[in-house]
């Protein structure tokens, strides 16, 4: 099984793996909210954000061409495309921000028995 490791950035923007922590395996079937707050200044410096980014995330976010199921502030469930470039948008154009309360992993697909992967 692999592990998944979460570093900070340094100061020239690399990865600075002496703060490296183990990442717990994402379970499916359990619906993450979406926590943020307004980018400061010390955000910017800390990470490395451009003035383009205007919100933070406080919650754990898909990774980048991840399929996923969000729930929307309408109160509908999609299927949606998460894409990572210079801050995080989805394929239906819907906004992280404004739209999205809740996202979650895809289940694996369906395997009968003694089907392989």
């Amino acid at each position: 099984m692999k592990k998944l490791y979460e570093v900070e950035m340094n100061s020239q923007g690399m990865p600075n793996y002496s703060t490296a922590k183990e990442v717990p395996e994402r379970k499916t079937g359990k619906w993450i909210p979406i926590k943020w707050h307004d980018c400061t200044d010390a955000d910017r410096e800390k990470y490395g954000f451009s003035d383009d980014i205007v919100a933070v995330f406080d919650c754990e976010m898909p990774d980048d061409d991840q399929a996923i199921l969000v729930t929307t502030s309408h109160g509908y469930v999609n299927q949606d495309v998460c894409y990572i470039d210079d801050g995080y948008s989805l394929d239906s154009g819907y906004d992280w921000i404004d739209d999205i309360t809740a996202w979650m992993p895809l289940p694996e697909p369906y395997r009968g028995e003694g089907e392989e992967e």
